[in-house]
């Protein structure tokens, strides 16, 4: 029986974000237009508003009500 690891997950992971940029700029994206768009901005914008709802109003109760009582 073959013992697996889950050690290089990170060095994989960097390694996945650079090849994914690589691929991107052979095909013509320009990552820095892309993120410097209004659209890119909004949508950011409306999921961090979300995450930050989502904290405040479900998860900072539940974990006062745990470290309360």
């Amino acid at each position: 029986m073959i013992k697996q690891t889950q050690n290089g997950g990170f060095i994989k992971l960097i390694l996945l974000f650079v090849v994914g940029i690589i691929v991107l700029s052979y095909f013509g994206f320009n990552l820095r237009e892309i993120l410097n768009s209004d659209a890119v901005k909004n949508n950011f914008l409306a999921v961090w508003d979300f995450l930050s709802g989502l904290w405040t109003n479900y998860c900072v109760p539940l974990f006062s009500k745990f470290f309360t009582s």
